[in-house]
């Protein structure tokens, strides 16, 4: 949130560049038009790169596995079915991006997000109603509870099962790839909204969603396991592994003829819209004129074009093992963000302060960085 915050300020607003290393203009000033700004911008965008593409080949694994429901014959674990829907998402994904935020990517983004409220209704009403109600507050609880401990975890001794598998942190560290192009893109997409709407739609509105979707999965799932004797977790090593726990949760509950094709269309559509909206945010950060609301075709399709031929390199040739290199390369690459966004905080507060609208306005500084602004973007209209 706070690397959309700073762009939204400084790029929407501002009318500097939309790039992650705008982020930094109240620490380094003008340095962010120098060769340090730059390997900001690269560092954030490979971290980008290499998280997006470990989450598609991750999604094209799990969209397999849901069509394998729906087509028993189909070979979820093939190699050559994962390649295909890779190819498949990511030609509609680069047709979407192309036709612009306003429309493949705002209908797409809609339809989405009515499928996740209907299953979500569905959920709670057809599965324990009342037990998923008390976890959801009892979730609330435990959150609050662990939260400290689960901040500094390192899992120093080994005891925990590793660093790797039960940590929070490592997870944390592992979203802070996502934030500073997954910031810009909630710059563009919360254009004409106040800065409150901003901080409470990602903050509290996520949040709230979130606990309730996990809750009524996890949840659904725990109780029929436990209270109800249905065999979950051996329904879910039969089909594959983990990739299957959605659909054989749904195949145990009423409808499940309607509810697993819609959550696997849910799935699909969540895989292009996740990589479209970090497709449109590594083309507007890779060309001139970057704060256009929607960047160029031929960025779209290259940048497209990238994720899904080295996903399908990584599925094809070192399948699950690349993937989660990549993955740790990744949080390497995390852990520099979470140092670089610890200086994005002190900016925030200069923002906050109003420094910054005095430096812009009224000094030499200012002055020389719409001078730099004109030069690296040219002419720019909103």
């Amino acid at each position: 949130m706070i690397w959309g915050l700073m762009i939204v300020y400084l790029s929407i607003e501002k009318g500097l560049p939309y790039r992650p290393s705008t982020a930094l203009y109240p620490v380094l000033g003008n340095k962010i038009f120098s060769t340090k700004g730059t390997a900001i911008d690269v560092m954030c965008l490979v971290a980008q790169l290499f998280a997006t593409i470990t989450c598609m080949g991750i999604a094209a694994i799990q969209v397999a596995a849901s069509s394998s429901f729906i087509f028993p014959g189909l070979n979820a674990s093939s190699l050559s079915t994962q390649i295909v829907i890779t190819i498949i998402c990511s030609v509609f994904f680069i047709f979407t991006s192309a036709s612009g935020m306003k429309k493949g990517i705002s209908y797409l983004s809609d339809i989405n997000t009515y499928i996740y409220i209907v299953l979500l209704l569905f959920l709670f009403l057809a599965g324990p109603t009342v037990r998923l109600l008390e976890g959801v507050l009892g979730s609330l609880g435990m959150c609050l509870d662990i939260l400290p401990i689960s901040w500094l975890n390192l899992d120093m001794l080994g005891t925990n099962g590793g660093f790797g598998n039960n940590n929070t942190a490592y997870y944390w560290v592992w979203s802070l790839a996502f934030g500073p192009l997954t910031g810009s893109f909630y710059a563009k997409s919360c254009i004409g909204r106040s800065y409150r709407q901003f901080i409470l739609g990602i903050m509290g509105g996520s949040f709230i969603f979130l606990l309730f979707w996990f809750v009524a999965w996890g949840g659904s799932a725990i109780y029929m396991q436990d209270q109800l004797g249905i065999d979950i977790w051996g329904g879910i090593a039969a089909a594959g592994g983990l990739e299957a726990s959605n659909w054989v949760l749904l195949s145990n509950l009423p409808l499940a003829k309607i509810t697993v094709p819609l959550a696997s269309f849910c799935a699909l559509v969540g895989f292009v819209t996740m990589t479209q909206s970090i497709n449109n945010s590594l083309a507007s950060c890779t060309t001139k004129m970057s704060r256009r609301l929607d960047p160029p075709m031929s960025m779209i399709i290259l940048w497209g074009s990238i994720m899904c031929i080295v996903t399908v390199i990584l599925l094809g040739a070192v399948a699950r093992a690349g993937l989660s290199a990549l993955q740790s390369a990744t949080v390497a690459f995390a852990i520099i963000i979470m140092v670089i966004t610890l200086f994005v905080v002190v900016g925030y507060f200069k923002i906050a302060y109003g420094q910054m609208d005095k430096v812009l306005a009224e000094t030499e500084q200012g002055k020389r960085t719409y001078e730099l602004v004109a030069q690296q973007e040219g002419s720019c209209e909103d």
